[in-house]
């Protein structure tokens, strides 16, 4: 079996830093989607771009990513967004653990 040659590299700048944002709040809780609008996307602009202000920060983004695979289509690079969402434990999930599926829903 061959090895995979593609090399996976994820860049900073584009969406917070959801650990060092969890480890700088209070207690450490992990941040969620309610508090964290934009799946974490930073509302920026982007170097090089002619981008009109008022355009939503996903619309800026997405025109970003096309330009990167329309400049690194010459050395081979690709750009690639994996949106990863993990539902995590929550109070009600211990609670329901505790008095059970059916009194939970009741």
């Amino acid at each position: 079996m061959s090895a995979c040659s593609y090399r996976f590299t994820a860049l900073p700048g584009y969406f917070v830093d959801n650990v060092a944002a969890a480890n700088s709040s209070v207690g450490a809780k992990p941040v969620t989607a309610r508090t964290r609008p934009n799946l974490g996307l930073i509302d920026r602009q982007y170097q090089g771009s002619d981008q009109d202000d008022k355009l939503l920060p996903w619309v800026r983004f997405r025109r970003h990513v096309e330009k990167l695979n329309r400049e690194g289509s010459l050395t081979g690079e690709s750009y690639k967004v994996l949106f990863l969402v993990r539902h995590g434990l929550s109070v009600h999930n211990v609670v329901m653990a505790d008095v059970g599926s059916k009194e939970w829903k009741v």
